[in-house]
């Protein structure tokens, strides 16, 4: 049974309430992602985004082919402001070049902002790969 299922609350109520017991927390609906992106997850790793998985299995098969050296995920970069932005991959090549991918369903503002703001700060450029590009 899960938490988030109405018949939770009807069964806790009637099977665990009457034991005395109380609970001081109450169950949150599962988040849901602003953009409809659906979380995954593949080789027990989460991924914010269908299209974030399939670029990671690209990246396996291409190491796997030799194509690529190695590649890490969720790149932090610190930005002014206490803040940070997360890249999703970078990818390092035989040759020594390294690429950065941000995979993007949808460009906001705030990512734009960020982005640049990376860009301009560090001596990198940021790869955008979008649905439309697999």
């Amino acid at each position: 049974m899960n938490v988030n299922d109405p018949e939770f609350e009807e069964w806790y109520q009637k099977n665990v309430s009457k034991l005395g017991i109380t609970r001081s927390y109450t169950f949150n609906k599962i988040n849901k992602h602003k953009f409809k992106a659906i979380r995954c997850e593949r080789d027990n790793k989460k991924f914010d985004s269908k299209l974030e998985r399939r670029y990671y299995d690209q990246l396996v098969i291409r190491q796997k082919a030799g194509d690529i050296a190695f590649f890490l995920r969720q790149i932090p970069f610190d930005l002014p402001g206490s803040t940070r932005y997360f890249a999703d991959f970078m990818v390092f090549y035989d040759n020594g070049n390294i690429e950065i991918i941000d995979c993007k369903g949808k460009m906001t503002s705030m990512s734009i902002l960020k982005i640049k703001q990376v860009e301009s700060l560090y001596p990198i450029q940021i790869k955008i790969v979008k649905d439309k590009d697999f």
